[in-house]
């Protein structure tokens, strides 16, 4: 298991970077704001890859076989577990893990930091327990401006200054990648699914791909599980009603 996240992100790069080599979509077509919810959590077992870019001029760079990427990242859940494996354009990596209780971080030859969940000590919190998504909790019906192909899936498209705000040319057009302001945000939702597939905040892309469920259900590493057990335990302690003298 130690060998294989890293080789699974290299693995799973391949197949995103051939699907990111389809031809772009039509513009953006106005229309209502989608009914419904506009982005959901992943199911309970899911798994999903996300390449992060930071791009050097305000467009939407989508990568190519020639993409070097600054971070992907694979995300893992069972239930209330998040496992996240990073790996770095510096050929550094990390693991952490997320539930109610704990959250961790663990660096190759070094002591996993184990915290209370919410205490963010590490400033490496995320609150799963509001979306398995962050970063997209700004999306609104109000600064939805459309629909639009992005990697052949029909998305709905939002950005953070409205329609007042966004170029008229915002989608990517058959000559290239759509102009977008030099600042704010753009997602690009599945229409159908309601999961992420773009976001760009300011000059950093990050792609979206949902992959097949997990084969086995990931379970915390027992190091981690121990320490957690003894957090859970301080906490019931701790709120337990007091004894009469």
């Amino acid at each position: 298991m130690k060998n294989f996240p890293l080789l699974c992100i290299v693995l799973l790069g391949l197949a995103s970077l051939s699907r990111a080599q389809q031809a772009p979509g039509p513009q953006a077509t106005p229309g209502p704001p989608p009914s419904g919810p506009l982005l959901v959590f992943a199911p309970d077992s899911a798994q999903w890859l996300i390449s992060y870019k930071n791009n050097t001029d305000p467009v939407i760079e989508v990568p190519s076989a020639q993409t070097k990427y600054d971070q992907r990242s694979l995300v893992q859940k069972n239930g209330k577990i998040h496992h996240i494996i990073s790996a770095f354009a510096d050929n550094s990596r990390t693991d952490m893990w997320f539930t109610d209780a704990i959250d961790a971080t663990v660096v190759p030859g070094q002591r996993a930091a184990v915290e209370m969940a919410g205490s963010n000590l590490h400033g490496a919190f995320i609150d799963f327990s509001r979306t398995d998504f962050p970063g997209f909790d700004w999306i609104s019906k109000e600064n939805y401006t459309g629909q639009q192909t992005m990697e052949g899936i029909l998305c709905d498209v939002f950005h953070d200054g409205g329609n007042a705000t966004l170029p008229a040319a915002n989608a990517r057009q058959a000559a290239g990648p759509p102009p977008i302001p030099p600042s704010g945000s753009t997602a690009y939702i599945d229409d159908k699914t309601r999961l992420p597939v773009l976001l760009q905040v300011d000059s950093k892309t990050s792609f979206y791909q949902m992959l097949a469920a997990p084969t086995t259900l990931i379970q915390l590493p027992p190091d981690i599980q121990a320490v957690s057990d003894g957090i859970v335990a301080r906490a019931r302690q701790a709120t337990a009603p007091q004894a009469p003298p």
